[in-house]
């Protein structure tokens, strides 16, 4: 039996789009993260007490984020509005690592970038899932992690450039993370197209406001969040568990 080999350049104009959109996301992101440490302590003087706290309630906040707009992405009209806020809030609070260089000025903008992360980051997943069919999913999924991750690098990489060529120099890697955010952005209007929602509206990037679709119930029930199989819920603790371990 001959195997199916999936081309990239065969996936959808809008998942090939997520794919970008999501290395642009990691790019931008790992050029502030990976020196964002050395930034608290060499710049701000921050002790270990103080980045670990920081970083914690984070984290919490992104996790926690994630959960809520996954499940109101189902319930509610889809993943758009949510897609858009969190890229938004990327956009925005790249520079103001720059801006605000203290102690609870850096608190403040990073609960809400990794809130902003934490409204995409499920809505995302869930859309590559309803652009994809469902023989292709792992190839999707695949291609989706393999851009993120490569954006990872990208970014590190960048970082440890500036930092070669401009050393010391934090506030020109928080200002140039700004640049691959700001076309992430762009890229959501011109390249993503979301399905049609239970009421039968397409959701195109350029029809209804974010705000009037993220609090427009659909017609879907609580009641779907019980309709999974039964094998979904004891897989479900055990992602818990595993997270709780990271």
């Amino acid at each position: 039996m001959k195997k199916e080999i999936f081309n990239f350049t065969h996936f959808s104009r809008s998942f090939r789009g997520i794919c970008f959109i999501s290395f642009l996301w990691s790019c931008s992101s790992l050029m502030v993260f990976s020196v964002l440490p050395l930034y608290l302590t060499d710049y701000l003087g921050l002790n270990d007490r103080q980045i670990g706290q920081l970083e914690g309630v984070a984290i919490f906040l992104s996790f926690f984020t994630k959960v809520i707009s996954g499940t109101i992405s189902d319930l509610k009209t889809g993943r758009r509005p949510f897609i858009i806020l969190g890229s938004f809030f990327t956009v925005v609070t790249r520079p103001l690592f720059a801006l605000f260089p203290s102690f609870w000025g850096i608190w403040s903008i990073r609960l809400i970038d990794r809130m902003g992360k934490g409204f995409r980051s499920a809505p995302t997943d869930a859309y590559i899932g309803d652009i994809s069919k469902r023989k292709n999913y792992t190839s999707t999924y695949g291609y989706r992690q393999a851009f993120y991750t490569s954006g990872a690098v990208c970014g590190a990489g960048l970082s440890m450039l500036f930092l070669y060529f401009w050393p010391l120099n934090y506030r020109l890697i928080f200002f140039s993370s700004m640049v691959p955010a700001f076309f992430a952005f762009i890229l959501i209007f011109s390249e993503l197209t979301f399905p049609k929602s239970s009421s039968g509206k397409s959701h195109s990037a350029k029809s209804k406001s974010v705000f009037t679709e993220l609090f427009t119930p659909s017609k879907k029930s609580y009641r779907e969040l019980f309709s999974f199989p039964r094998a979904f819920w004891p897989f479900l603790v055990a992602c818990f568990f595993l997270m709780l371990a990271r």
